[in-house]
């Protein structure tokens, strides 16, 4: 696999890694990846959330272990760009979500292994969420579902081939900057970058 580019600061927690990717129907399917022991409740809801706001055929819900060669023994953690590569080699869906709660790394910089929220090819098949840094601070179970949906709503928007986005502060594309307080400042996609991805999006009428 060939990481072209990473759009990133020293800093950001939420990535995306430049990768070719073929044509996509305007409609698609979707394998949502339990990746460790997410709660099943935690799984549906971003189910519910893909379905609602996405021109989706069927999300299918699989259950997998987190393969051991992603595994980061120094820090305890996963490596991030091992396990959206991982999805990407064995799911043959159009587009492939992985959810972990455990803590998940990729290398930024002079940053090894450096600590993350997500991960995404842009454009690309397959991203990951992690709840582990996503629900640090959470004040509620309500508090933690929206940035649940948050954070795999940007994610899975890198990999329909939106970059982090500069065009308004409340954009759901907004670069985090290393701080996960961002994550509960913006809300959905700008209108610039939902014009294009307008043909994956629902139609709200």
């Amino acid at each position: 696999m060939k990481l072209l580019k990473i759009i990133s600061v020293p800093i950001i927690i939420l990535f995306c890694v430049n990768c070719n990717q073929s044509n996509l129907k305007n409609s698609f399917q979707i394998s949502l990846v339990n990746l460790g022991e997410v709660d099943s409740y935690q799984i549906n809801f971003i189910k519910s959330i893909l379905n609602e706001n996405y021109n989706i055929d069927s999300v299918i819900v699989i259950g997998q272990d987190l393969p051991e060669e992603t595994y980061y023994k120094p820090r305890n953690r996963y490596r991030a760009d091992k396990l959206i590569q991982f999805l990407k080699e064995n799911l043959d869906t159009d587009k492939v979500i992985g959810i972990t709660d455990k803590d998940i790394s990729t290398t930024v910089d002079q940053y090894e292994d450096w600590g993350i929220m997500g991960l995404a090819y842009c454009p690309g098949k397959s991203c990951i969420v992690s709840t582990f840094r996503t629900f640090r601070g959470a004040k509620s179970e309500e508090h933690k579902k929206e940035r649940l949906k948050k954070v795999t709503m940007h994610e899975f928007g890198h990999t329909l081939g939106l970059p982090h986005c500069k065009n308004s502060k409340s954009c759901l594309m907004r670069d985090a900057n290393g701080k996960v307080s961002t994550v509960d400042y913006v809300d959905g996609y700008c209108d610039k970058c939902k014009s294009k991805i307008q043909k994956y999006l629902k139609s709200k009428d």
